[in-house]
This record gives structure tokens, sequence and C-alpha cells, in this order.
């Protein structure tokens, strides 16, 4: 049973619900869609370079070493860019990597040499290479913990 005044419109009303809608509404929500889809598959490929501060530890060996996530170990290459910050003194260090370590808290990276430049009150910065996405994931979790 329907009601019979429900399907009672006026003629503005049923003239502007029969007509097609113009041609940038009707590809207006396809176009940003696509942009959207566009803008996301960026924020997961595209790698810019992050800097994450470090702890520097004296090891035995020949070299010093420090901890990372297992996950931003893995992007680590051969020679990594180190920021030092000594007060207002800024200098960047570039070092070899001998080997990296993997346990379930992280990794640990042992550094080739021991670069002279760091002291014990540096403030010390390496390089990785993170897609946006994994930046805001990183931030959201360190503000959930």
């Amino acid at each position: 049973m329907t009601n019979p005044s429900l399907n009672i419109r006026s003629e503005v009303v049923q003239e502007i619900l029969s007509s097609r809608p113009h041609w940038l509404i009707r590809w207006g929500n396809a176009i940003t869609l696509g942009v959207c889809a566009l803008l996301l598959t960026g924020a997961t490929i595209v790698e810019y370079p992050v800097y994450v501060p470090v702890k520097i530890t004296s090891g035995t060996g020949p070299g010093q070493s420090f901890r990372l996530p297992s996950e931003d170990a893995r992007k680590l290459e051969n020679t990594v860019r180190l920021e030092l910050r000594n007060g207002q003194e800024t200098s960047v260090v570039t070092t070899a990597v001998s080997r990296i370590d993997f346990a379930r808290d992280g990794a640990r990276i042992f550094l080739d040499q021991n670069p002279d430049a760091i002291s014990a009150t540096a403030e010390v910065r390496i390089r990785i290479r993170k897609t946006f996405l994994t930046v805001i994931a990183d931030q959201l979790l360190q503000k959930a913990n």
C-alpha cells in the first residue's frame, strides 16, 4: 500500500529529477576518485629521507653501534649518514656499516670505524628513507604509546 500523497511533486522538482546531470558533475566524481588513488599510491611508493635520533654506544669491536627498529634497519644501505649536533654546531659523518644484528626488540647496527666527530654529548640522528604513510603510522603509534 502506497500513500498517494507521497508521490505528489511540483513541476520544478519533477524537472530536476528527470534531467541528466551536466558532464562535469558526472565525470567529477570519477576524476576526484582517480586523483585520490594517485595520491595514495604516491604516498606508499615515493620515499624521502627522514632523520631518526639514535644513541651511539661504544662496542667491544672496532666500531660503535646503535639500535633501530627492525623495519628501519632493513632500509639501511652499506653506508650510513649520521648528523651530529653538539650545541649549535651540526656536522655530517658518512661511515660504513660492518654488520647488522636483528633481534626481537629491534636491530643493532655496528659501524665500521669510530667516527672521531662523535662525542659523548653529541645528539646523533641517522638518515633513513621512509614513505609518507610509514612516517604517519610511526607518529600515530608513538602517540598511542
